[in-house]
């Protein structure tokens, strides 16, 4: 049997990445953070839960929801969320943070 050792136990995920959900078409994009603490996050134009964290990053204002708290971490620090929009962009993901905040 071979067996495979992970130095680092994030080694397996990057630190984000967009999931997808094939069967739903909507404007929201779901994100995962892959190291600890692990969340994720949903970006939308408008408030999905009473808890939305109406976020503005570069000039686009929407809305961010822990979606999971997979490691019961508690609420997202805002470098989290920085670092999150950052890279969202940087990776010209589509929609892009304009068009999310774009949609109403």
């Amino acid at each position: 049997m071979k067996v495979t050792i992970l130095n680092k136990p994030n080694s397996g995920l990057p630190r984000w990445m967009k999931l997808v959900d094939p069967v739903t078409k909507k404007d929201s994009v779901l994100i995962l953070k892959g190291h600890f603490p692990q969340y994720i996050f949903e970006l939308s134009a408008g408030q999905v839960e009473s808890d939305s964290i109406l976020y503005s990053f570069r000039n686009s204002k929407f809305y961010i929801t822990v979606r999971k708290d997979i490691d019961n971490f508690g609420a997202p620090p805002e470098r989290f969320l920085v670092e999150m929009c950052t890279w969202y962009k940087n990776s010209r993901i589509r929609p892009t943070l304009q068009r999310i905040s774009s949609v109403a």
